[in-house]
C-alpha cells in the first residue's frame, strides 16, 4: 500500500531511471520537487490501486502499474526536456545511418568495429591522395563518396 511518507523514495527512484526524458534528475528547482511531491500525496488512489495484491499479478505487472501513476503525475508537473535543434547539415539520411551505427555497435560489435575499420581505410586513402598531391584523383573520389560526379 502506498504511504505518504515514502514519496522521497519514490521521486529518487524516477530521478535514477529518469523516465520518459522528463527534467527530474536537471531540475533543480524546489518548487517544482516540492509541487510533485504534494501532487504525489493529494491523491494517493492510483498508487493504492498499483499496490493492491491480486493473485495473477507478479513483481513487473505491479511495477508497471506503479510507473504508469508516477508518470501521470509527473507529467501534470515536470516540464519536458527540451530537445536540441538539428544542425541544419543533417539530413534524414544521416539520421538514419547514425541509428543504424548504434545498432550495429549495441548489437554486433565484431560488425561495428569493421565498419569503423573501413572508415578508416578511407579516411587515411583520402589522405595518402591529398599527400602525394594527387589532387586529381582526389577530386575524383571525392565526386564518387558525395554522388556530385559528372
Amino acid at each position: 500500500m502506498f504511504q505518504p511518507g515514502k514519496t522521497q523514495k519514490i521521486v529518487k527512484e524516477m530521478e535514477r531511471l529518469k523516465l520518459d526524458s522528463l527534467e527530474i534528475s536537471d531540475n533543480k528547482d524546489n518548487l517544482i520537487k516540492k509541487e510533485t511531491k504534494q501532487s504525489i500525496q493529494k491523491n494517493p488512489q492510483a498508487f493504492q490501486k498499483a499496490s493492491e495484491k491480486k493473485e495473477n499479478d507478479d513483481v513487473n505487472t505491479k511495477w508497471e502499474k506503479m510507473k504508469k501513476a508516477l508518470m501521470h503525475k509527473a507529467n501534470d508537473t515536470l516540464n519536458a526536456k527540451k530537445t536540441r535543434e538539428k544542425q541544419e547539415w543533417i539530413t534524414s539520411e544521416i539520421l538514419g545511418l547514425m541509428e543504424i551505427r548504434r545498432k550495429q555497435k549495441n548489437k554486433n560489435v565484431s560488425k561495428y568495429r569493421e565498419i569503423e575499420k573501413i572508415k578508416q581505410a578511407k579516411k587515411k586513402y583520402m589522405e595518402a591522395l591529398q599527400a602525394i598531391r594527387d589532387t586529381l584523383n582526389l577530386y575524383k573520389r571525392v565526386e564518387e563518396l558525395t554522388g556530385l560526379g559528372k
